[in-house]
């Protein structure tokens, strides 16, 4: 009988101990938070912040930053404006590495090509200065938004104003720009060679993601939906060699959703997506279906895990071995609703794959 009982006792010991272990390798329970320190001041006092996408090359971690620190955004008989908080910016790049708990700068170069200012009228709102003086258009101006490092060391990044494709070299030297057929913005350093109906972009909402192919591709995705496609996100597949658009794929999306981030990994050919539903973020493994992209697996509401912070704002996404790192975008803290600070978050992938992931 003894014998029978300790049996009994064993058997309930080990299944305890093996739900324990079953339920802890269900969750997303490895996240790591890397805090920048020592961050240059911008315009004088103002942090250097605005992290719009994330990289990842030979050891190192590389950002971009937006058009720079902007805050009020209000409209005065019918016209929509926004104030710039630094008038004389220009789009910065940041390399850093991973040490212990912190992101550590490495390097930080600016763009001095590019300034932060919308292009022109109708391509953003109206731009006035803190003051609210207007400030003056700039058809050289980027809301610098995503952006990849090729094989060759070039630079590709998408913006939003235009919207347009930019390639830099190695040393941030501005070398071409391309923008859609007919757009109503008029500049002689820009090749306009891209689809027409990407003129359709709605305001503030042109090129927000983009991945590489390891090789001569680069897919650049609209932030939302062009007009009269609300639901359809429009993405070009780019041509880095030849320097064109060969087609242009379709990802069919829900009403009011913004597309964030995206990432591809040369190990195991996945793409990924960071995208953003009523304030909620969501991680998704895309797969491209003929002139489709579709969702063949979904994370649920990032902020819905244990020790996601509270506010962040998901625009940068790459993918290490088998680690995901995503990293926030603060608004330089001038919006006070986001002022967790820059950071940039890991997990294991191979949990979000095994354990997590939903597939349809």
């Amino acid at each position: 009988m003894k014998k029978f009982v300790f049996i009994i006792i064993s058997l309930i010991f080990i299944l305890g101990i093996s739900i324990l272990i079953l339920s802890k390798s269900t969750k997303l329970n490895y996240i790591k938070t890397y805090n920048f320190k020592d961050l240059p001041t911008v315009c004088g006092d103002i942090k250097l912040g605005g992290f719009s996408d994330l990289f990842y090359k030979d050891g190192y971690f590389y950002a971009i930053t937006d058009r720079g620190p902007n805050s009020r955004e209000f409209v005065k008989n019918d016209v929509a404006y926004r104030v710039f908080n630094c008038v004389n910016y220009h789009p910065y790049i940041v390399k850093f590495k991973l040490e212990n708990d912190e992101a550590k700068i490495i390097e930080v170069k600016q763009i001095p090509e590019l300034s932060g200012m919308p292009v022109g009228v109708g391509r953003d709102s109206t731009p006035l200065n803190k003051q609210e003086k207007q400030l003056p258009y700039d058809i050289n101006g980027a809301d610098t938004e995503s952006f990849i490092i090729d094989k060759n060391g070039n630079y590709w990044i998408g913006e939003e104003y235009y919207p347009s494709i930019i390639k830099l070299d190695s040393n941030l030297k501005f070398l071409a720009r391309f923008a859609p057929i007919n757009s109503p913005v008029k500049n002689p350093k820009v090749t306009y060679n891209l689809p027409e109906e990407f003129n359709k972009v709605r305001t503030n909402l042109g090129f927000e993601s983009m991945f590489y192919d390891g090789d001569k591709y680069i897919y650049v995705f609209t932030q939302s939906g062009l007009k009269g496609e609300e639901t359809v996100i429009s993405v070009i597949k780019f041509n880095i060699d030849t320097q064109k658009c060969e087609k242009v794929l379709k990802y069919n999306f829900l009403d009011k959703s913004i597309m964030s981030a995206a990432t591809f990994t040369t190990d195991g050919h996945e793409i990924y997506s960071a995208e953003r539903i009523n304030g909620k973020h969501y991680l998704n493994k895309l797969v491209i279906q003929g002139n489709k992209f579709e969702k063949s697996a979904i994370i649920k509401d990032l902020q819905g895990f244990e020790n996601i912070h509270e506010n962040i704002k998901i625009e940068g996404l790459a993918n290490v071995g088998k680690k995901v790192y995503i990293i926030n975008d603060n608004d330089f803290g001038i919006d006070e609703t986001n002022n967790k600070g820059c950071f940039v978050m890991e997990f294991k992938r191979s949990n979000a794959l095994k354990n997590l992931l939903k597939i349809k």
